[in-house]
């Protein structure tokens, strides 16, 4: 599968993979904090932002789009930065292909298996009838009723795009999303140990990453650091993005 990417800066290659409901655009920030030190390639994933359809997805098609995307675009040796399901990518990357990456971060999410709780977020985008709504603030209106927290009505959001003229509709393949939605939220199933350095880093604010958790993490990513942000929930990026960028690039260059 041709991921549809976006390309910022210069210097050694970082891959930047968003989370659930997100796209290449989540990362812009952080990419163009970089883009003097750092060449910054950002794509969108499958059935995700303007990437192909697919009804299959899980960590192992992921995995294999972004193997193509590498070789295609000549990306050797990449730091792999992942937020939520893309951190969930990123460690996926890292311990099925350990010689690909340089080093990994990975943003509020453990290896661990989640309750399904965006099944609601699925369910209530599912419930928009594009044949009665003819306009934005309308969905607006629909998804408030449904989901009280804002932030995550306006993430969602960002998916809807003008099928037509005059007719609305979801850019994400809703339907792949809701019926893969176990894969993605699923464990990681290894036997395999990634020993180069990683960083997790989650929002104190935040129950993605636990202390609990800490055992399985080690265990799999012997040489990792935690790093906790303050005054940060699961979009820890977003949240208190000059902490994230303080702890990225030391991380990144030991400055």
């Amino acid at each position: 599968m041709e991921l549809f990417y976006k390309k910022i800066g210069q210097g050694q290659p970082l891959l930047l993979l968003h989370g659930l409901f997100g796209s290449s655009d989540n990362w812009l920030s952080t990419a163009k904090f970089f883009e003097n030190r750092f060449q910054s390639f950002i794509p969108d994933l499958r059935n995700h932002g303007r990437s192909p359809h697919d009804s299959f997805m899980n960590y192992f098609s992921m995995a294999d789009d972004i193997m193509t995307f590498l070789s295609t675009h000549g990306i050797d040796n990449p730091i792999i930065i992942g937020h939520s399901m893309g951190g969930k990518l990123a460690m996926h990357l890292a311990l099925e292909y350990p010689e690909v990456a340089f080093k990994i971060i990975v943003v509020d999410i453990a290896p661990i298996k989640y309750p399904l709780r965006q099944i609601h977020y699925i369910n209530s985008m599912l419930k928009v009838d594009f044949d009665n709504v003819a306009s934005r603030k309308e969905v607006f209106n629909l998804l408030s009723a449904e989901i009280s927290d804002e932030r995550v009505v306006q993430l969602l959001l960002k998916n809807l795009e003008w099928k037509s003229r005059n007719r609305l509709g979801w850019r994400i393949n809703l339907d792949a999303i809701n019926s893969n939605i176990d894969n993605l939220l699923g464990a990681i199933e290894t036997t395999s140990a990634y020993f180069k350095e990683s960083l997790f880093i989650r929002g104190n604010l935040s129950d993605y990453i636990i202390d609990d958790n800490l055992y399985e993490l080690q265990k799999l990513f012997p040489c990792m650091q935690l790093k906790t942000i303050n005054n940060a929930g699961h979009w820890v990026q977003t949240d208190n993005f000059p902490d994230f960028i303080k702890e990225v690039d030391y991380f990144l260059t030991g400055k």
